[in-house]
């Protein structure tokens, strides 16, 4: 009987494979962050409890580490606790604001079953009247500025993917053609710029609701010049290395958009440290 041994590199049939990364399946582990709503009842305490913000959880850090094998992995934010609207309380790392660029998004729909499962739709399979009601769900791709060899999700849930998606457009649309004015060759894309996301304040998710949230915003100054953009401009190195991961990620978006999904890439956890946003 012939014992047969993992080739080397030097031998290894795939190590030169030509693969087209958007013809591949595989999908990198990566880490899933949550946008956490703000209280300003809790104004004393600071901080994400406060003003909301980005919260990484540590077991989503430990998952990913024991999942790739990596020894670490360059967390952006501050060590912090956050208590949900369970009551369940975690740890992990918080901001509530942060310097990112933007790779990629994806959405679909979720409802939550009345025997505690989620069902997952496609955004083009959105239906008002459905029961139980279907809740927006937006995942983006993102790399925090210093920590730019890490990329992580950041969730959003209910009208906060609403929210994200709209300011995301609009920063689109005012930021990319100052950029890109006269020039020449292939335009600059949007994950060239570090854009600041922080909370706005404290407002209803639905104007019927009770439950308050502090959507995603992005600061941008009042007089937005080339100057300025070129200043935020991520630079060649950086570039080029999240065109590469966007690449890696190719299939990341088809996931979501080929049909209902689940399991580590998909689930979005509970966004809110004081109560649910169940809005559109």
């Amino acid at each position: 009987m012939t014992t047969q041994h993992p080739p080397t590199p030097n031998d290894d049939p795939f190590a030169d494979a030509p693969v087209d990364p958007k013809l591949s399946d595989y999908v990198p582990p990566v880490p899933v962050a949550q946008w956490i709503n703000g209280d300003k009842k809790l104004a004393k305490l600071g901080g994400i409890a406060a003003k909301g913000g980005i919260f990484l959880p540590n077991d989503k850090i430990k998952k990913f580490l024991t999942a790739t094998g990596q020894e670490e992995f360059n967390v952006p934010g501050e060590l912090i606790e956050v208590t949900f609207a369970e009551g369940n309380t975690e740890a992990g790392f918080g901001a509530t604001s942060l310097e990112i660029a933007v790779i990629k998004t994806r959405f679909r729909w979720v409802q939550k079953m009345s025997d505690g499962t989620r069902q997952y739709s496609p955004r083009r399979a959105y239906k008002k009247d459905a029961t139980p009601k279907m809740i927006g769900n937006l995942q983006v791709l993102v790399v925090a500025k210093g920590t730019e060899t890490f990329p992580f999700v950041i969730a959003f849930t209910g009208r906060n993917s609403q929210e994200f998606e709209r300011v995301f457009s609009a920063l689109n649309k005012e930021v990319m053609p100052i950029i890109n004015e006269g020039r020449k060759g292939t335009p600059i894309p949007r994950m060239a710029i570090w854009f600041t996301l922080e909370a706005k304040a404290q407002e209803k998710a639905q104007e019927n609701f009770t439950t308050m949230i502090t959507p995603p915003h992005f600061y941008l100054p009042q007089s937005l010049t080339i100057d300025y953009l070129r200043q935020r401009y991520v630079g060649n190195d950086n570039l080029k290395a999240l065109q590469e991961i966007n690449q890696k990620f190719e299939s990341w978006t088809r996931e979501w958009d080929n049909a209902p999904t689940d399991g580590e890439h998909a689930i979005a956890e509970s966004n809110n440290a004081t109560g649910g946003d169940e809005g559109k």
